[in-house]
């Protein structure tokens, strides 16, 4: 018989890519699936997993990550093996549009894996466009091969942040649609707007959304909604109206052809920079503030400081005014999301399940439970607690659901020659401990986490290896 590098022996093997769900040995060799059988396995290592789950490594295609290296564990300990950094449009990565750079740094020294999106955001500030402004002709020119530059660097697609270029226009939108339409990669785009509409201020969610998926019936790209919940799940007067709108559009969109899905984490609280555009109308001046609260039951209290002296705090204008002028860079986390409408997002079929987590880029401190819990939040909630999903359901949205969406080759699946990203876990005691207030803690229940066939969680307890890759388009 022959040894194997590793076998993980006698636990349930789930693979929602191909169906299997049976106590079985697994077995690892060179960073690769060598084989799954009924019999037992002979291997140089070999880890019990009798009583628990073996499935693939969570993928968390909407992460900021970045390459922040304790940000990199708060991922692996929560079971994900692969992440996509560069969403809503930036990225805190030092290297900024230097894919190329980025991802090398990535093979040298980081736990999990890493895709990298390109960000638009980051793109019109390198072509030097303003971002509460149009980009001219000779902007998006310059734009465009700025972004060829960077996925010729290896990225594997352009995401936007909308809401913080609100200067972005259907012009642009095209442009760059049509040469992500003709390299065949996603689009994840952060909309312009959350919630309803405020008299004056802004379109809201359902206008927003009508822009993105304009753009996509003119270019056919892959166009891709993030954290949708965060935008049509939020508190408001009517509670349903804006949730049923939001995703009545998208459903109308997908029936004609069009390839959009979507993401969200499931917390019904979200997260951005205190410096971000869509925080400005809190500083307006008399009525605006008082328009927000009457019209969509919004307040500047349900903003709490995540990261800083401040952390924990709740927002005033005042404190607002400070901290931008401060530390722009500081965390916030937005109370303005209602469970149960977020629960009914994530029941859509073509909704993945992301974490959205963000931290701090110099020390790497989460803001937001989100950023250590995310996965093993969704078992307990929506598998265990209100048994609304079956469990390889939910594995199915974390794991080959977005890695094909991202064209993750190798990923997502326990199959013969796949990569070896591997996690082991209790569905039965899997929970999120992470707090608002203590936003690091580590969830329970995860066993061990195998990235490329290497350990990066052992036995519950994190090692110092760095098995984690890069991944260029």
């Amino acid at each position: 018989m022959s040894e194997f590098e590793l076998v993980i022996r006698g636990g349930r093997v789930i693979d929602p890519a191909s169906g299997v769900d049976a106590v079985m040995d697994l077995a690892v060799e060179g960073g690769k699936i060598a084989a799954l059988s009924s019999s037992a396995l002979a291997g140089r290592k070999v880890v019990d997993a009798t009583g628990l789950v073996v499935s693939p490594g969570f993928i968390d295609i909407h992460s900021h990550v970045d390459g922040i290296p304790h940000a990199g564990h708060c991922n692996a300990r929560m079971g994900v093996t692969t992440v996509v950094a560069g969403n809503c449009g930036t990225t805190v990565a030092p290297e900024g549009l230097d894919v190329a750079a980025f991802l090398d740094r990535v093979d040298r020294n980081f736990p999990v894996n890493t895709a990298f999106l390109t960000g638009a955001s980051d793109i019109r500030k390198a072509a030097g466009v303003d971002p509460g402004k149009p980009a001219s002709d000779e902007d998006i020119g310059r734009m465009l091969k700025l972004a060829q530059r960077a996925l010729d660097g290896g990225a594997i697609g352009l995401s936007f942040g909308i809401e913080y270029s609100p200067g972005t226009s259907s012009k642009e939108l095209k442009a760059l649609g049509d040469l992500a339409h003709d390299r065949d990669i996603p689009c994840p785009v952060h909309i312009r707007s959350s919630g309803p509409f405020v008299p004056f201020l802004k379109s809201g969610a359902p206008a927003a959304l009508m822009e993105v998926l304009d753009a996509a019936r003119k270019t056919q790209a892959r166009f891709h909604i993030s954290h949708l919940g965060g935008q049509i799940g939020i508190r408001t007067r009517p509670r349903e109206a804006l949730l049923e709108e939001g995703l009545r559009l998208v459903e109308e969109a997908r029936s004609e052809g069009l390839d959009i899905e979507s993401d969200m984490h499931p917390y019904d609280a979200g997260g951005t920079w205190i410096d971000a555009a869509l925080l400005d109308i809190f500083q307006m001046g008399f009525p605006v503030p008082q328009v927000i609260k009457r019209s969509v039951f919004l307040d500047i209290g349900m903003i709490e400081v995540g990261t800083g002296p401040h952390a924990g705090e709740r927002l005033t204008r005042p404190l607002l005014r400070e901290i931008r002028k401060k530390d722009p860079r500081t965390l916030v986390v937005l109370h303005f999301f209602d469970r149960d409408l977020i629960e009914r997002v994530l029941m859509r079929p073509w909704v993945s399940f992301i974490s959205d987590g963000d931290f701090d880029p110099v020390t790497g401190a989460p803001s937001h439970p989100r950023c250590s819990g995310t996965f093993p939040r969704f078992i307990q909630w929506l598998v265990r607690e209100k048994k609304v999903l079956g469990l390889s359901e939910a594995l199915e949205r974390m794991t080959i659901m977005p890695a094909r969406r991202f064209g993750l080759e190798g990923k997502g699946r326990l199959s013969m020659g796949s990569d070896a990203d591997i996690v082991i876990f209790d569905p039965a005691t899997m929970a999120d401990n992470a707090t608002y207030r203590e936003p690091d803690k580590a969830p329970s229940g995860i066993r061990s986490v195998f990235v490329n066939g290497t350990a990066v969680l052992d036995g519950g307890v994190m090692t110092d290896l760095m098995p984690g890759r890069a991944l260029r388009f």
